[in-house]
């Protein structure tokens, strides 16, 4: 194993036990709230990027628990997050989709978001929402 292969391997360890951490702190309500004020959001959004598939269950299901507070809804579609999720609902692994679809659900309850939701092609691109 080189250097580099380590560091790979290290990083893929760290991002899905970093999301899963997040993922798990962002079932209570207080903590949904800190995790976006105090930058956690910014991450999960960056590693939507992943090809990974557990590190993508694990962020997608982080940013689905954060979309159910209605102070994050809008939050989380500014960050850019908008276009990930709708791509991420036309995954092949179910569960990457069906976190991808219930936070798109979640920040669709919002007219603002509803807007972005639908202008990043949900309704023509994606049948599993």
């Amino acid at each position: 194993m080189t250097s580099f292969d380590f560091i790979l391997t290290s990083f893929r360890l760290w991002s899905a036990t970093a999301a899963a951490a997040l993922r798990g702190l962002a079932v209570n309500d207080e903590n949904k709230l800190k995790i976006v004020q105090e930058g956690g959001l910014e991450p999960l959004t960056l590693l939507t990027r992943s090809t990974d598939v557990e590190i993508l269950r694990e962020v997608l299901a982080a940013i689905c628990n954060l979309s159910l507070s209605d102070e994050n809804k809008y939050e989380i579609a500014k960050c850019g997050a908008v276009q990930p999720l709708v791509r991420h609902a036309q995954s092949e692994d179910m569960e990457v989709s069906r976190q991808a679809c219930g936070a798109l659900a979640n920040l669709a309850e919002m007219n603002e978001n509803r807007v972005k939701v639908r202008g990043a092609g949900t309704c023509r691109r994606s049948n599993r929402c």
